[in-house]
């Protein structure tokens, strides 16, 4: 039998003039997390297209049938560049909530709304399992 993946992505970003939707920030030391979110607001970068590819099905999931909905945390600078991904609501599995992460770090998204320096957004990835006829 032949696997059939489903990979759907969406991005849930704060309406148009609201301020980013608040997340709680990976788990590190508050102190650290600030000053290296401002370092981020300040770095140099180049606005590009929006390029968020599906991350890759793990394959222990699909050796095993897993799927499931992880929903992650995204920092993004001013120029739409994903500088950090964390789990904010695991698939329940491990595997797959490392994939989302991976791929997440390599995306490029949407600059924040109004020339911010940074954002956070919550996007919600699903590794759907389907063997097929």
């Amino acid at each position: 039998m032949i696997a059939a993946l489903l990979l759907t992505l969406a991005t849930t970003a704060a309406p148009t003039g609201a301020a980013p939707i608040a997340l709680v920030p990976p788990p590190v030391e508050q102190r650290q997390y600030e000053a290296w979110r401002e370092s981020v607001a300040t770095e140099a970068c180049t606005p590009g297209p929006v390029s968020t590819p599906a991350p890759t099905y793990p394959s222990a999931a699909l050796r095993h049938g897993d799927a499931g909905r992880v929903v992650l945390g995204l920092f993004v600078n001013r120029c739409g560049d994903v500088r950090d991904a964390w789990v904010a609501e695991s698939s329940g599995h491990a595997d797959i909530d490392r994939a989302a992460v991976r791929g997440a770090r390599k995306w490029k998204t949407l600059p924040p709304p109004d020339g911010e320096a940074t954002a956070m957004l919550r996007v919600p990835i699903t590794f759907q399992f389907d063997p097929g006829p």
